[in-house]
Parts: C-alpha cells; structure tokens; sequence
C-alpha cells in the first residue's frame, strides 16, 4: 500500500496551497480531492474516501457543462461509469459488478489514479447500502425489547442469575443493530462486529430457552397436583422469560440469514484482484469516444501562417502559437476573430516585446501569459495582459547545455499547483523543470534524459511533447520526436519507460510526434504529425484508434498536413493546430 500516511500528509499541503490560490471550482482542486479520496481508498477509510470524491464531483459539476460526457450517469446500461458513479466504483469495486453483471466495474481516474494501484487493486467484498435498514433496525428494537423483558422479569423474581446476563447479553446486541442502520455507513468490519454480537445473544437465547424450559417442567408440569398463587405466579413469569428470549432469538436467526445472504451474494462473484486496465479500455471497446472526422475550420491563413501549440484556458479560450508571424493569439469562445496578444507581426528578435518561433504556451490561473522561445533559448512571461516579457527561465540568445540554459525549446507542461514547469529541451535531449517564480539566469533541474540523444530507457531522442499526470508519482509522459515514440518518466528518476510507438505508419507505430495530451480515463492522445494524424492509445495499449485525419497529408476537410498540437475544450471538442495547412481545425465530439 506504500506510506499512504506521507503521501497524503503531501496532497493535504498542496490542496491547502491550491485552496489559497485557486477559485474554488478550479479542476485542478478536483484532482487533488480525487487523489486525497485515492489515498484514504487505499487504507480502507472508504468515507472519508467518498467525501473527498463527492467534492471532486461538485467541482466537475460546477466547472462544467451539463452536456459534458464526464457528468453522465447513467450506469444502468453497458456504457462506463461516470463522475457521479466513479467514487462509488473506486470504494467498492465489485458492488458494481453485482448490479451490471455484464461487465467488469469501471475506475475512473480524473488524470489522478496513482499508478502504484493502477495495475491491481484488491476486492473485498463490500456491504455499503447491501443490509436493507428499515427490516434491521425492527429487528434490533425486537432484540432490545426482548432483553428488557428478561432483565426485568429476573429482577422481579430473582432466581435464575443467568437470565440478568443474557437479558444485558440482549439488549447490547439490539442497541449495535440499532446502531449499525442508523449511525454508520454499514461496511463490513462494522456488520461483522454486530454478526459477532449476534451470535453471542444467539447462543444465550438457546441456553437460556433451553434452562427455563427445565424449569418449567419441573415446576409447572412435573407438579400439577400442587397448585398454589405463587407457583402459578412463577409458571407465567418463567413463560415470559422463555417468550422474550425466543423474539431475541428469532431476531438472531433473521439477522444472521440476512448478513449470509449478503455474504454469499458478494462471494459467489469473482475477486481477490481486478485489473484496472481492462475497466478503463471499457471506454474505448464500447466506443463511447468519438469524434466526427470531418473537421470544421475554426482559423485558416487569414489569421494564421504556421500555427504550433495550443492551449484552452478554463473559460474555452484558444490560445494559439504562429511561429512564422512570431506572435501568439486568442480566439474566444464562439469567435470567428482571433486577437493578437504578445509578440510583433512578422518581427523576430529578442527584445521584451518579441520572440524568435515561439513554440510552447499556456495560461495559469491568474491569466498570465507563458511562451517558450525556441531560437532566443528562453521562456517568457507576460503579466495580466502585458506585451513586454519577462524572462522568466534561460538566457536570451544564448544556447547551451548548462543546467541555467536551454538549446532550442519546444513545449512544456505545468504541475497541478502552478508550482513547476517542465520544459522539453530537445537540443539537449532531456526535461529541464523550473519554478514558475523563477528569473532568468536561474538554474533549473534536470528532471529527465540529458545522457544523449537514443532510444534506450535512460535516453531521450529529440523531445518535442509533453504532459504532466498528477499522480503520486508524478509522471511525465513525452513525445520522443526523434524516436518515433512515447515515453513516461518520473521528474528526477534516472530511466524512464516505453509507452508507446516505433517508426511507420501503423497502428502500433508513429513517426514524429508532438503534441501529446492524456484524458480522464488515461486515454493517450499523440499528434502523429509526419502521418499527419491524431492517435489515440487506450490506457495500457501500444495499438493505437486514428481519431482526426486520415494518414495521408491533404487539405480536405477529413485530412490535416503536419499537424502539431491538440487541446480539448470544455465539451471535449477537439482542436488540432493543422501547421502545414495553416489553419485550426476542429472535430466535433460524438
């Protein structure tokens, strides 16, 4: 299980730092929570586990559209299961095999499972919401009632001594019922320790039944002929007794046959461990993604000449990377206009107004502005609508292979806490992350490859891509384009690990990638740009689902030409900048 304590004493602080800094339905706050929610999974505290992916949910649901394909909750038929559904799944995984039989249950990552659970995750047959409640609690008010009934029938005639114990006996097993229904969630080390309790007051009914019939026939049966107010008196008192200790016994039966018919249920379906892999290409076998492979035009050559990356911010804005104009723009939601907002028309150069083929960018949550500069060997920052950049990573105009220096920047991706940034250095061949406070000059951290341009696991060939996985680890996955593949490295580890891709043309094989992006369900996204297409990897798949293009360069409209970069909107749109086409174009989600 790992030292779940640490882990989540680390996302405790990087949510408070997030709650300080970010609105309150930030997606971002939603992958914390989930992560939290996976850590209190993992050591089997499954409410607080659900209170976390319940405010996750919440988040969702304010941060997105009602039509959005990750707020559908119909789980009654074979599609997966969605946000409203997936806290549940994750808690109790086979309770949602029982209700669908058809299929294995379905885990939803929120771009946070941790990969050390990833592969297998236990089943314990779970009890939340099984044991009916209404039937229960009558049967633990019987167990009180009948215990009251003994207890005070023993008082009033004190004789048998055992009765006062059984009576207690009785009664503490009605009031843990009791309990159980009413003031607890119903797992299943609580229903066990009420089973435990219940066997116990079984065991004393039937002893108990069993003396008072004894005695009953000796004093009522055996000696008729002996009448007296008093004999009969304790004749009735001793029917009493025997009558409460049999309604706490039947009380018994009927809960325990409860309990086992649960149990039973749970067993009879197959657990021990439950490949999670298999429930997230559930997604894609049942073919709940897809995208129209017609696309729309959203930007041609009016506004654009070489468009590279793209980045939706959290209100559907487009920004857009034209290397060629040496300038970034946004297109607004809805708009047909974009606007240029940083860098001057057709003016490379290196001053704090200009770039030299900007390539990566993105926008943080106070909506500054963040480019890399390719050919200036810099990253530059522009604050709260500002047009001159601040340098914010690298020296200007100086390429090298320093750890304060970069030679020729691509893309780069940013943690969850708008703490780090991760910066492809393909010239070097490896990861560079700085902070986002950092100034120019700064030295960064060597976080992947740098041992030299190869294919090998400790290597990096030529990176172009890259995406940040909030997960326990941390993972960044990265588009090797001189290798033809995809990586996954954790920041700092010395080797990374193949993903997916070798050189070709077919669904197992890539050639050049750039953009990259992963979705909620782990699906992995690859602009496959010399096959000028968008791959898409199933999680743990190494064969690959064209989504947009085709694999031969055209400009027809189900076509794209050395595409770069992809972004999701809101809707799960997908926007594809077209470079060699000179044009963005969009795939409408189905």
């Amino acid at each position: 299980m790992g030292d779940s304590p640490k882990a989540l004493s680390y996302y405790e602080k990087a949510l408070a730092i997030q709650q300080q800094s970010l609105h309150s339905n930030h997606s971002d706050l939603g992958n914390s929570y989930i992560s939290i929610g996976l850590v209190y999974d993992s050591m089997r505290d499954y409410r607080k586990a659900l209170s976390y992916y319940e405010k996750a949910l919440a988040i969702q649901q304010q941060s997105l559209p009602s039509n959005h394909p990750d707020l559908d909750t119909d789980i009654s038929t074979s599609s997966p299961s969605r946000i409203a559904y997936q806290y549940e799944t994750i808690a109790s995984p086979v309770r949602s095999f029982y209700e669908n039989n058809t299929q294995q249950p379905t885990y939803i990552s929120f771009e946070s499972i941790p990969h050390s659970i990833s592969k297998e995750i236990s089943l314990t047959p779970p009890f939340q919401k099984k044991l009916p409640i209404i039937p229960v609690a009558i049967l633990g008010f019987l167990e009180i009632f009948g215990g009251l009934i003994v207890l005070v029938l023993e008082i009033l005639v004190f004789d048998i001594a055992v009765g006062i114990w059984c009576g207690l006996v009785y009664a503490l097993a009605g009031l843990a019922t009791i309990v159980l229904v009413i003031c607890t969630d119903r797992e299943r080390h609580q229903t066990s320790a009420v089973l435990i309790f219940q066997i116990v007051a079984l065991m004393f009914t039937i002893t108990e039944i069993l003396l008072h019939i004894d005695f009953y026939q000796k004093r009522c049966v055996t000696k008729p002929d002996q009448p007296s107010r008093e004999a009969s008196y304790q004749c009735q008192i001793l029917l009493s007794q025997i009558g409460g200790a049999a309604i706490v016994l039947i009380s018994s039966l009927i809960f325990s046959i409860i309990y086992f018919r649960v149990t039973i249920i749970v067993l009879k379906q197959p657990h021990g461990t439950f490949n999670i892999s298999n429930a997230m290409n559930l997604t894609c076998t049942l073919n709940n993604y897809r995208w129209n492979t017609t696309g729309i035009t959203v930007l041609d050559i009016s506004f654009l000449y070489t468009p590279s990356d793209i980045y939706f911010d959290s209100n559907d804005t487009l920004y857009i990377v034209d290397e060629s104009n040496q300038v970034i723009v946004k297109l607004l939601k809805n708009a047909s206009t974009a606007t240029r907002i940083a860098g001057l028309v057709l003016s490379a150069g290196s001053n704090a107004s200009q770039f030299s083929t900007p390539q990566g960018v993105y926008v943080d949550s106070k909506g500054s502005l963040y480019v890399t500069d390719y050919y200036n060997n810099r990253v530059q920052k522009f604050v709260n609508g500002s047009t001159l950049g601040i340098t914010m990573s690298g020296i200007n105009s100086s390429a090298g292979a320093a750890l304060n220096q970069f030679n020729g920047l691509r893309y780069f991706a940013v943690d969850a806490t708008e703490t780090y940034m991760y910066f492809t250095d393909p010239g070097n061949n490896r990861i560079m992350s700085y902070q986002m406070n950092s100034t120019t000059g700064t030295t960064g951290q060597l976080v992947a490859g740098g041992a030299g341009a190869g294919n090998t696991n400790t290597q990096l060939n030529s990176p172009w891509g890259i995406y940040y996985l909030p997960t326990i680890s941390n993972y960044l996955y990265i588009t090797n384009w001189g290798g033809h593949s995809v990586m996954r490295w954790i920041p700092g580890a010395s080797s990374g690990q193949f993903i997916a891709g070798t050189s070709g043309s077919n669904a197992t094989s890539l050639s050049s990638p750039t953009g990259i992006r992963l979705d909620s369900f782990l699906k992995m996204f690859i602009v496959d740009s010399v096959n000028s297409r968008v791959q898409m990897f199933c999680y743990n798949n190494q064969t690959a689902t064209t989504i947009a293009g085709n694999g031969t360069a055209g400009n027809s409209a189900t076509q794209l030409s050395g595409p770069r970069s992809l972004a999701f909107d809101s809707s799960m749109n997908l926007y594809v900048s077209d470079t060699a086409n000179r044009r963005i174009q969009k795939f409408v989600k189905l």
